[in-house]
């Protein structure tokens, strides 16, 4: 028999992964990155099934705190209950899952729980909306708990696994959408330099060898250590026949300036192909008036 059932939404888990969801399908869509779009989706929407809310049961032989469609959950047996009581969470414990002094914490919203100590000595916190109700449930259905309650002292460690997961997602899309952006292009009166995100190429107009704008590249066989995300290539990578190569370019949107130096290619355009031109004749004029 259920004597108490409450969910409540991971709203400090929901809302990121929302933010972020939103943030990466924008720049997906905005690219026509369908695949990236579709595996973006695939992981986030089965997270919020996970994680998305925390339902907190009290039936005839146990509590149980059971996070979205219940595949992670905590059942604590009353058998096993020493004592319960209501306490407040410092902020710093945060949501999720953690390990706190003493025990572990399952918390989906808010700063109010129980706190159970079990006859091991080891703690459980329990987050909850009404932690006073949800208490009384559990001291009736256990009459054997008490609710002084005296936790071990063990060091804090905490592990939000659902904001953990949500900060490397919006870290990702960050990186993706820096990755989209157009290259930094620089002509000097004795350099060429091009940059994107962490990728960076500079290259002294004495060890240029050669400067052509070309309609089309050499196939690219693989990534060394560089951004790629549909059409679009930053860093370095295998080209045929120019081996390892620089390329800041969106390979769908020609033509192409190549950079031919002694210390190999670098090869860089924009989706507008008269921003190519114009980087071009700048780069041809700048390379006359050094020579």
């Amino acid at each position: 028999m259920i004597r108490y059932r409450r969910t409540q939404v991971s709203w400090p888990t929901v809302v990121p992964m929302a933010l972020t969801a939103l943030v990466i399908g924008v720049v997906f869509l905005s690219t026509r990155l369908v695949f990236p779009l579709a595996l973006g989706a695939a992981v986030v929407v089965p997270l919020l099934l996970l994680f998305g809310t925390m339902t907190v049961i009290v039936d005839d032989s146990a509590v149980e705190a059971r996070f979205g469609i219940g595949l992670v959950r905590k059942r604590v047996p009353f058998d096993r209950i020493r004592a319960c009581r209501v306490v407040r969470n410092p902020w710093y414990y945060g949501w999720g899952i953690h390990f706190i002094p003493g025990g572990i914490l399952y918390n989906a919203s808010g700063l109010s729980a129980i706190e159970l100590q079990l006859t091991n000595g080891r703690l459980v916190r329990i987050g909850s909306g009404e932690p006073e109700a949800l208490a009384a449930t559990v001291r009736h259905a256990a009459p054997d708990a008490a609710e002084e309650i005296d936790p071990a002292a063990v060091p804090n460690f905490v592990i939000a696994v659902p904001l953990i997961i949500a900060g490397v997602l919006a870290v990702v899309g960050f990186m993706i959408f820096a990755g989209m952006q157009p290259p930094a292009v620089r002509v000097t009166a004795d350099s060429f330099s091009v940059s994107n995100g962490p990728y960076r190429s500079a290259v002294p107009f004495r060890r240029i060898t050669a400067v052509s704008l070309d309609d089309h590249l050499p196939a690219v066989r693989g990534r060394t250590n560089g951004f790629a995300a549909g059409d679009t290539l930053r860093g370095s990578f295998r080209v045929d026949t120019w081996g390892s190569a620089r390329l800041y370019v969106n390979l769908n949107h020609p033509p192409f300036i190549v950079v031919r130096s002694n210390d190999g290619f670098v090869a860089v355009n924009f989706a507008n192909p008269q921003q190519t031109r114009g980087l071009y004749a700048e780069l041809r004029q700048a390379l006359d008036r050094s020579r």
